[in-house]
C-alpha cells in the first residue's frame, strides 16, 4: 500500500513538472527566407534571468525552459535590424517561433508579419531610428487590439 501511494505521488509530481516544461525553437531569416546564422537570441524571464543562444548555420535556435511570460531579443550580425519581443508568452509544451528580419536601413519604415503560434498574424509597422536600436513588439498590446477589433 505504501508503495502504491509513493508511486502515485511520483507519477503526479512527474505530470506537474512536465506540464511546466516548455521548448521554444525557431529559425531566424531575412525577409527573403535566407537563414541568418550567428545571431544572438536572448530569452529573459520576468525575474530578469536570461539565457543566450546563438543561431546555428541553419539559422536555428532552441531553448528548454518553462511556460511563462518572457522578453525575446534577437541581435543579428550587422546589416539586419535588432528585434525585441516583450510580453512574449510561452504557453504550450513545444512552441515554434520563426523570425524574419529586415535589412537595417536607417530611418526607413519597416513593415513585417508577426505570427506567434496559437495567435493570428499581425502586420506591424514602425519607424526605425538607426544606431541599431531594437524594434519592440509588445504582444500584450497586440492582443488588446485584436480583442477590440473583434468587438466591433
Amino acid at each position: 500500500m505504501k508503495i502504491l501511494k509513493l508511486l502515485a505521488i511520483v507519477f503526479a509530481l512527474n505530470i506537474f513538472i512536465n506540464a511546466q516544461n516548455a521548448e521554444l525553437e525557431g529559425v531566424v531569416t531575412d525577409s527573403n527566407g535566407g537563414v541568418i546564422s550567428n545571431t544572438k537570441v536572448i530569452l529573459t524571464d520576468e525575474n530578469n534571468n536570461s539565457i543566450t543562444k546563438t543561431t546555428n548555420e541553419d539559422g536555428g535556435y532552441y531553448f528548454r525552459t518553462s511556460k511563462g511570460k518572457y522578453t525575446l531579443e534577437i541581435i543579428p550580425p550587422n546589416g539586419f535590424e535588432i528585434r525585441k519581443f516583450i510580453n512574449f508568452t510561452i504557453n504550450s509544451n513545444k512552441m515554434n517561433f520563426k523570425i524574419a528580419l529586415e535589412v537595417d536601413l536607417t530611418n526607413s519604415m519597416v513593415t513585417d508579419m508577426v505570427c506567434p503560434k496559437n495567435l493570428d498574424c499581425y502586420l506591424v509597422s514602425t519607424q526605425k531610428v538607426g544606431d541599431r536600436k531594437p524594434k519592440i513588439i509588445d504582444f500584450q498590446k497586440i492582443n488588446k487590439l485584436k480583442r477590440k477589433t473583434k468587438l466591433k
